[in-house]
């Protein structure tokens, strides 16, 4: 386990290194797929043959532009970041930026069926982080959130006026 940060308060950083091993094992499943579909396809299958080939190369393509989607977020490595800050976490992926002020958020969590931190909110959608920021895993990312979150309430609970 990584040591722990001094301030729960940090930027986080796109791991570009993490990015590339995610990228070449969706490179290695298009491959996979599309010779699968096409020794499938050289067999002269019955018909349901043809359909599995067919869902066989959906797949294929499926991999291929999660790759080449993956391969773009490496050469823009510079534009992703995960900034958990005083006032709310920040996501940003390229153009896309997604914020979660503390106050509005109801829970944090590890998702294990879809290997995300799902920041839950009172209103809106989940902001749902990838565990590839600051070369943490889910469960180190998802202690991270938790604690600077928890940092946020203690600090909003010392600055209350007393009741």
């Amino acid at each position: 386990m990584p040591s722990e940060h001094p301030s729960p308060f940090r930027v986080l950083s796109l791991d570009p290194a993490a990015e590339r091993e995610a990228a070449t094992l969706r490179l290695v499943g298009g491959v996979v797929c599309a010779l699968g579909a096409v020794a499938l396809a050289g067999l002269d299958p019955p018909p349901i043959g043809w359909v599995v080939a067919a869902l066989g190369l959906v797949g294929a393509v499926f991999w291929f532009r999660r790759w080449a989607r993956a391969r773009r977020v490496v050469h823009d490595a510079a534009h992703h970041r995960l900034a958990l800050d005083p006032d709310g976490l920040r996501l940003v992926e390229g153009d896309r930026e997604q914020a979660a002020p503390w106050d509005t958020v109801v829970d944090v969590e590890a998702d294990e069926d879809r290997l995300v931190v799902r920041v839950t909110r009172e209103r809106g959608d989940a902001v749902l982080i990838e565990p590839r920021y600051g070369g943490l895993g889910m469960h180190d990312l998802e202690r991270a959130v938790r604690r600077a979150w928890d940092a946020a309430r203690a600090r909003a609970a010392s600055a209350a006026p007393p009741s």
